[in-house]
């Protein structure tokens, strides 16, 4: 058991030269290493499963966008008889988006 012995001459050594310096993680280098292990595993998972979220609300969005735009293009007939009996495009534009994101669309 030299380890714990060299690590205090190591210490004290360090110490006399620089009392300022840290007395925190001192320790044998295969520990921080090991840590360090285990802090990059975790690192990448969370990276990789940021990742996995990011794809899943891309394609979320995109399959809204999909329905609000197959459910318009059903209704471009009422759409155009609309505005061609006085409604401005805002109001329209209103009442697609109110209707799609309430998911109240006519069959």
């Amino acid at each position: 058991m030299r380890t714990p012995d060299f690590l205090d001459d190591v210490r004290k050594a360090v110490w006399s030269i620089n009392p300022n310096v840290p007395r925190q993680g001192v320790g044998p280098l295969s520990e921080f290493m090991a840590q360090s292990a285990s802090v990059d595993a975790h690192l990448l998972a969370l990276v990789l499963l940021g990742i996995a979220a990011g794809i899943a609300v891309i394609l979320g969005l995109v399959g809204v966008y999909g329905v609000i735009s197959y459910a318009v293009s059903q209704r471009t007939i009422e759409l155009g008889m609309r505005m061609a009996l006085g409604a401005d495009a805002r109001r329209v534009r209103t009442m697609v988006l109110r209707e799609g994101s309430s998911l109240r669309w006519r069959a």
